[in-house]
Parts: structure tokens; C-alpha cells; sequence
């Protein structure tokens, strides 16, 4: 992944404050201040009053189109073992959200490595099937952590059957180059290849890498290179190039939600000078990033490209109460 530290031509400048789509404001021209990005509703959670029953809350909202509307992957965490599920929600409109249940099921006790799954990220496959990739971890009592990314396949988007460890931490695994891999977003590449930005790193030092890897089958993956110190990536597609959004924020957080931009025509080489997505609630008071339980916090950022052909962004509502928010952009 190259990232080159140059002065960008007015062009690209434009596809930088374009990757929003126009959510409110909608211009595409260059302007002096950052994407602004601003609470519109929430669309998973008690608040929306959708959350379904034995749940404690909701976290890392994957969005996609589907017929009829939109459907939404999320971490469901269950009160009653502590587990975490990936459940699946719909919206004809992608405001109004029915929770429908799960996709994935938690399996194993405490100690097994897909107690607590979630990150849902979603590839549709030449010839239509459907490819889930997602973190999957122990409960959260084990320390450190060993974050393992994995897959799993579906024909029709709502059952889906595990294929196994895409990849591992070395903490299981001791000829794995990683100490962790979590989250990860899979790009299918003109070439036909496939390139992994994801959470991952080769040790624990350095507050979190996003790390990028290769695959010709989009199931084994090598070349490994930690190209951002961030965590959770958003990599969507908006009319003609890649945005990558994610959180910069250190360990803990409390930083304001400052998530840096960057674009690609190809999935491989990623420009940026800057350039960042700013979040506010819905009265404009600017929102932090943080994995702890306080007011006016997010986290993990998913996206769409609505039918409009605008995009909206998605966030945990950590202050809330583990809820999904979604943000429509209200400037440039």
C-alpha cells in the first residue's frame, strides 16, 4: 500500500470531499474545512426500539443493499453468557430497521475462539454467493486478546456456513506473523485478486495497526504491511474510486471523532493529505471516539451507498447504550 506524501492536484481533491455523496449539503467542490458528518437517527438500539429481547446492545454495523431495501450485520452481545452473535437487520429505506435475528451463532465456551464474533464485513462473489469475513475472540476476561479473522459463505445473504481461520494470531498460533487480526474490509481487485485492510499487527506496541494483505481466492492471504496506526476500517466503493475511513483515535480514546480520508482508483494505492471526517450529534455537539461507556462516544464506523447514490455513514452510540447511529454528511 503506497500512501504518498504529495501536494494533491485540484482532481483529486475534489474525489476527497465527494466521498461523502452529498449526504446533506452535497458539494463537490474543494472547501477549507473538514467533511462534516451529523446524527440523523438511530437505527439499531433501545432508542429505536428494535432491540430484540436478551440482547444487551449492538455494536459494528456492516450495511448493504439488498432487494428491497438494505440489510444491516451487527456484533450482538447476549446477556445471558456473554456471548456475541452476528445478527441481521432490514430497512426498506434505511431509516426503519426490524432486527430479524442471526446470521452467525456464537459457538464454543468462554475460552474458544468465536465465543464473542462481530465486524461483520460482506463480499459478494462472481456468480452471486455471498462471503462474510469476522473477527471472532474468546470472552473478553482473556488477556491479551487473540483476535482471529474468519469466514463464512451464504447463498441468499441470511445463512450463512463457516469456512474456517482466514487468519490467525500467533497467540494461537505460533507460525502466524501477527499477534492479532480482527475487522477486516476485502477488496476485489481488477486484477481479479484480492486486498485485505483490516485490524492487525505484528506485535502489540504502537496503539493499534491497520495492516493490509494479498489473496488470489480472497481465503489465503500473505503480504503482510502495517500501513495506518488506526483501527477499524471503512472501505467503500462511491461511483468511481475507494474511500477509506477510520479511527485514529490512541487506545482508549476520548479524542474528538476525527476519522481520516483516503481514496484509490484500484484498491492498491491510497492518497490522502489530511483530510478528515468529523462527527456530531444530532444537536452539532462534536462526538469523541471511545471504547468506554460515555456520553457522546463512538466507535467503528460502517457505510452505504444509498439509492440515491449518496453515502451515509453508521457508528456504535457507545454513550447510548451500544446502539447504531447514522450520520448523513452536512458539510462541504
Amino acid at each position: 500500500m503506497k500512501i504518498p506524501a504529495l501536494a494533491l492536484s485540484s482532481a483529486l481533491l475534489a474525489l476527497l470531499s465527494a466521498c461523502g455523496g452529498g449526504g446533506g449539503g452535497g458539494s463537490t467542490s474543494p472547501g477549507p474545512t473538514p467533511e462534516v458528518w451529523r446524527q440523523a437517527g438511530i437505527a439499531v438500539g433501545n432508542d429505536a426500539g428494535n432491540l430484540l429481547p436478551g440482547l444487551a446492545g449492538v455494536i459494528m454495523a456492516e450495511v448493504v443493499r439488498c432487494p428491497g431495501g438494505y440489510r444491516m450485520y451487527v456484533g450482538a452481545h447476549n446477556l445471558s453468557d456473554g456471548s456475541m452473535d452476528i445478527d441481521y437487520a432490514e430497512s426498506a429505506d434505511g431509516d426503519t430497521w426490524t432486527m430479524k435475528g442471526v446470521a452467525l451463532a456464537s459457538q464454543g465456551g468462554p475460552s474458544g475462539p468465536e465465543f464473542q464474533i462481530c465486524g461483520a464485513s460482506i463480499l459478494t462473489l462472481p456468480g452471486g454467493r455471498i462471503r462474510m469475513y469476522y473477527q471472532g475472540t474468546p470472552n473478553q476476561g482473556v488477556t491479551p486478546r487473540p483476535y482471529q479473522l474468519f469466514s463464512a459463505i451464504s447463498t441468499d445473504g441470511v445463512h450463512f456456513t463457516r469456512e474456517g481461520i482466514r487468519l490467525s494470531s500467533s497467540l494461537v498460533d505460533p507460525t502466524s506473523p501477527l499477534v492479532a487480526a480482527g475487522r477486516g474490509r476485502v477488496i476485489q481487485l481488477s486484477s481479479g485478486g484480492y486486498e485485505l485492510i483490516f485490524n492487525g499487527a505484528t506485535s502489540f506496541a504502537g496503539g493499534g495497526w491497520i495492516s493490509v494483505a494479498s489473496s488470489s481466492d480472497g481465503l489465503a492471504f500473505s503480504q503482510f504491511q502495517e500501513a495506518f496506526l488506526g483501527h477499524d476500517p471503512l472501505v467503500i466503493w462511491a461511483t468511481d474510486h475507494f474511500c477509506l475511513y477510520y479511527d485514529s483515535s490512541v487506545p482508549g480514546g476520548g479524542s474528538v471523532a476525527s476519522a481520516p480520508l483516503f481514496t484509490s482508483t484500484d484498491g492498491l494505492t491510497w492518497n490522502g493529505s489530511g483530510q478528515t471526517a468529523i462527527f456530531q450529534n444530532a444537536s452539532g455537539t462534536p462526538l469523541v471516539f471511545s471504547s468506554d461507556a460515555v456520553a457522546n462516544s463512538i466507535g467503528d464506523i460502517g457505510g452505504v451507498v444509498m439509492a440515491d447514490g449518496h453515502l451515509r455513514l453508521f457508528s456504535n452510540m457507545i454513550g447510548m447504550g451500544s446502539e447504531i447511529a447514522y450520520y448523513e454528511r452536512v458539510n462541504p
